[in-house]
């Protein structure tokens, strides 16, 4: 009798000490992976890092849901309005198909941009949007992403998997 209350015991350990391994107990709600497997989204910027004084160039900002079906994205941008203004901002090859919030302002030097489409939405990389700019200054200025911008997961709960918030940094010349 004492060896079946000893082997369950033993069991029970062995079973505790295997969750423990697999997960750290974090507050209600969170849960650390330990595996080590990513399913964090990103977002890029496809540019050239040098352009011409008023030379219009164009910056396209990429997502990646890391094997993640996303259906809806926040993406904020800052930039300096007195370096850059921003000529058009086309979302024709974006994922998504409706916007509550598609706007940018060359006086705060802002770009806003909040979308979605139908579950299961996206699942991989796509283009979010395409900018076109042009320089008003010589030296080094850069496009940078809000903390506030989100991928969200087209999970039920729109979790949030957007770990990077990147920027583009542009040199501008006289000349190419």
């Amino acid at each position: 009798m004492r060896k079946k209350y000893l082997l369950t015991g033993s069991i029970g350990i062995f079973f505790i000490c295997i969750i423990s391994l697999l997960f750290v107990i974090k507050p209600p709600g969170t849960v650390k992976n330990i595996l080590g497997v990513k399913h964090n989204g990103t977002l890029s910027f496809i540019s050239t890092d040098k352009a011409a004084i008023n030379e219009p160039f164009d910056i396209t900002v990429m997502m990646d849901t890391s094997g993640r079906n996303v259906n809806a994205t926040g993406i904020y941008l800052k930039f300096d309005a007195q370096k850059l203004q921003l000529l058009q901002l086309d979302t024709k090859p974006s994922f998504c198909q409706f916007y509550p919030e598609k706007k940018y302002d060359n006086q705060l030097g802002t770009v806003s941009l909040a979308c979605g489409s139908p579950h299961p939405g996206i699942n991989g990389t796509g283009t979010l949007m395409i900018m076109q700019f042009i320089p008003l200054e010589i030296g080094d200025t850069f496009i940078r992403t809000s903390e506030k911008s989100q991928i969200l997961q087209s999970d039920g709960k729109g979790t949030n998997i957007l770990t990077n918030y990147p920027a583009a940094k542009i040199t501008v010349v006289n000349r190419l």
